[in-house]
């Protein structure tokens, strides 16, 4: 059953309906909301924090190949650590909702001494026993991690998944030493927004059988460029640089063919690129964003 949720910024209840939606966390329809007050944008009514609790503790895991949790991540895993090796070459790295430890291992690889941190008690033995990581299951604020112990802090498709990501970006900010990096991807409000209502243009006007809705991903919170850099700033955090993430394969395969899903990620990712770089790196289009920012 779910239930009224209030903004996790501002604590206003005040919102505007954006799109009617459901996902595997929510199979009740349920709304994507923006707050009036601060502009988050969530979704209301959602999951008992139980229940969410208890899906990614034993479910989420389960959804996808085990592909979906390695191969088809290494694209952007590569792509973060040229973003890290701009500021650091080694030291102590988290990984928070680090899954079964992949970007762990391939950072222990160059050098890093890593931790993790997960939900899933699954994905944290798997980590532990077969690939010999160190990590924590359970919530972050729950590791009980010290002071300033990291030099580099990572959370990759994490934050717009947390039931209150407010409260663990400022434990991330906490744990975090001064001068440390932080790295984040989330998913690109202004990009699955857009999908979705073409979508139901062209459910409307039924162009041939093309149906992108499979497209479309929406999280418990969803990110702007705008809002998560307010989120940062008050969080404390400085030199805020945001990316289009690397692309990775996913639904589109099933909705249009292996082939073509790779012709037209190679394509997008060529034109919101394109159109990064021609906005001298302001205007950032993609379907996640990748974001880094210091600790001052």
């Amino acid at each position: 059953m779910l239930i009224r949720a209030r903004c996790n910024f501002c604590d206003r209840e005040d919102h505007v309906v954006l799109a009617s939606i459901k996902t595997p966390l929510t199979p009740e329809p349920s709304f994507l909301v923006r707050c009036t007050g601060c502009g988050l944008v969530y979704m209301n009514p959602m999951c008992p924090v139980e229940e969410e609790k208890e899906f990614y503790a034993h479910e989420y895991y389960k959804i996808g190949e085990e592909r979906h949790w390695h191969e088809n991540r290494l694209s952007y895993f590569e792509q973060a650590f040229q973003r890290i090796g701009d500021s650091f070459q080694t030291g102590r790295l988290l990984d928070v909702g680090c899954g079964k430890g992949y970007f762990l291992e391939m950072a222990r690889k160059r050098g890093w001494k890593v931790y993790g941190v997960d939900p899933s008690q699954e994905a944290v033995l798997f980590a532990r026993n077969s690939l010999g990581l160190e990590a924590f299951a359970g919530e972050l604020k729950d590791a009980h991690l010290e002071s300033e112990s990291f030099e580099v802090i990572t959370a990759w498709n994490v934050l717009d998944h947390m039931y209150d990501p407010w409260a663990d970006l400022q434990e991330i900010f906490r744990i975090l030493k001064r001068g440390g990096l932080l790295g984040l991807r989330v998913l690109n409000l202004d990009f699955h927004l857009f999908l979705y209502h073409l979508s139901n243009v062209l459910g409307v006007i039924s162009v041939g059988r093309l149906n992108l809705s499979p497209l479309v991903g929406f999280h418990p919170h969803m990110f702007s460029s705008r809002c998560i850099k307010k989120w940062l700033e008050k969080a404390g955090f400085v030199d805020i640089r945001m990316e289009n993430s690397a692309l990775v394969p996913g639904t589109a395969s099933a909705v249009v063919g292996r082939v073509t899903e790779q012709f037209l990620r190679k394509l997008t990712y060529l034109l919101v690129e394109s159109c990064y770089y021609l906005s001298l790196r302001t205007l950032v289009m993609g379907p996640s964003l990748m974001i880094f920012a210091k600790k001052p």
